[in-house]
């Protein structure tokens, strides 16, 4: 590949990426503001600034889920997308112990 298509595709990756985390911080106030109220906001921002993300996920499944009326899964793979990768994990943990088994 030649360094301008791979600096394409590295600015086409950043864009969707800031849009994506953009996405999810609407969906993360909007879902805790429903929920919770406009103070819990505020503390699920200061947390995600202080690297502590997890309320502003869950946040993001709730904004989705009940305010935007997305299904379920799907507002859970936006709020928490390292659960898709976590499950099959689970799954192929568990394949590996039965297969040892016999």
């Amino acid at each position: 590949m030649s360094s301008k298509v791979q600096l394409l595709l590295g600015v086409v990756g950043l864009v969707v990426l800031i849009g994506y985390l953009i996405t999810v911080a609407i969906a993360g106030y909007e879902g805790i503001s429903y929920e919770f109220g406009k103070g819990w906001v505020i503390g699920a921002i200061v947390l995600a600034l202080g690297r502590f993300a997890f309320p502003l996920g869950v946040g993001a499944f709730l904004g989705a889920w009940k305010v935007w009326g997305w299904h379920w899964f799907p507002a859970l793979a936006l709020g928490v997308p390292g659960v898709l990768l976590f499950i099959p994990g689970i799954l192929m943990m568990i394949v590996r112990v039965f297969r040892k088994k016999n």
